[in-house]
């Protein structure tokens, strides 16, 4: 099994550490459809769903990278 690096282990403590604290996240329903996005990321977008209390989450928002961000 291959040693894992110091460096390595900082940032896997550090990426726990971010995930912890809640997001401030924004979001927008019209009745159909809610937006949410994530203003400590920059304003990705982490939650599309149907308006519904339960309805899924179609964004695999569980680490960083995975959002819809923008690009110009």
């Amino acid at each position: 099994m291959p040693r894992l690096q110091p460096a390595f282990l900082a940032a896997l403590l550090c990426g726990a550490i971010a995930h912890a604290e809640s997001p401030r996240v924004s979001r927008i329903d019209n009745g159909t459809v809610r937006v949410g996005v994530n203003l400590d990321l920059g304003g990705v977008i982490t939650e599309v769903a149907r308006s519904a209390p339960d309805a899924p989450n179609l964004i695999n928002s569980h680490d960083y990278g995975r959002q819809v961000q923008q690009s110009y």
